[in-house]
């Protein structure tokens, strides 16, 4: 999926793909996450190192407007099944399919 996305917009001119790898690791992610919420970015693409993160890396994005992208992992579940719920029925409005991620990390 990443080799798609920048081989698409290394032919688009004015787009700007930063990477950041976590590795897995949360806190890590968390940090990439807000150095690009420092820098101003105008989108975020996010495979969450943890579904459960998916509030708080939310949260980060949203305060700063930044629009989001949540690939691979749910952002939202376990004690937050009702939030879960109604982000499944907004996305099925919007007709986008969610399918728990099969991708190991």
């Amino acid at each position: 999926m990443l080799k798609g996305i920048t081989s698409s917009a290394a032919g688009t001119p004015g787009v700007v793909i930063k990477v950041s790898d976590a590795k897995g690791d949360p806190a890590t992610q968390i940090d990439q996450l807000k150095t690009f919420v420092a820098d101003k970015v105008d989108a975020i693409i996010i495979g969450p190192a943890d579904g459960d993160l998916g509030l708080q890396i939310s949260k980060l994005a949203s305060d700063a407007g930044i629009p989001m992208v949540y690939v691979n992992n749910q952002p939202i579940r376990g004690r937050n099944k009702a939030c879960s719920h109604r982000h499944a029925k907004a996305a099925r409005s919007m007709n986008v399919h969610h399918r728990p991620a099969e991708i190991s990390h």
